[in-house]
């Protein structure tokens, strides 16, 4: 079915999870505590411009998620991209846990994803799967998979440490 936060609150304290479905958020969601959290398989979430998620447990996109709004990442957090997550131009994560891009995974990153917190790295993103995208990784990137900056001709910019493991780069 199809869930639509209309500029409201959707607390998760017990989880979320939305199976083949639709979410569109254009409020705010709060999501999970302890082991709780927001999965999504073969379904669609779209978190709208000015909406916001404060996740404090884990995001485990398992379908097509697309950002155009605010994602915070609370310390201690997850959010594991096993598809497509599409981080738009507008769109910020705000990374202070972990943040993973798994191998087979898409991430399109044209926003920006911020590692930071007062210039200190506290944030952890890795990639495993596929990064593209002409957005900002604010601190430091561990990469394993395919990279491919930006559109012709591509920019990637990473204000922090690049750390390529092992994997591609596409120039």
């Amino acid at each position: 079915g199809a869930i639509n936060n209309a500029a409201g609150n959707l607390d998760g304290t017990s989880g979320i999870s939305n199976i083949s479905g639709t979410l569109t958020n254009q409020g705010d969601i709060f999501n999970g505590r302890d082991e709780h959290g927001l999965v999504y398989e073969n379904a669609v979430f779209n978190n709208l411009v000015n909406a916001e998620i404060y996740n404090q447990s884990f995001i485990n996109n398992q379908g097509q998620m697309a950002n155009h709004g605010h994602i915070y990442n609370q310390e201690s957090s997850v959010i594991s991209n096993w598809e497509k997550f599409d981080n738009k131009s507008a769109a910020r994560v705000r990374n202070w846990g972990t943040f993973t891009n798994h191998e087979g995974a898409t991430l399109i990153n044209n926003g920006v994803i911020d590692n930071l917190d007062g210039g200190n790295v506290v944030g952890q993103f890795v990639n495993h799967g596929h990064l593209s995208g002409t957005g900002i990784i604010l601190g430091d990137v561990t990469d394993h998979g395919h990279i491919k900056p930006g559109n012709s001709a591509g920019v990637k910019t990473i204000h922090g440490n690049y750390f390529k493991v092992d994997g591609s780069h596409e120039i």
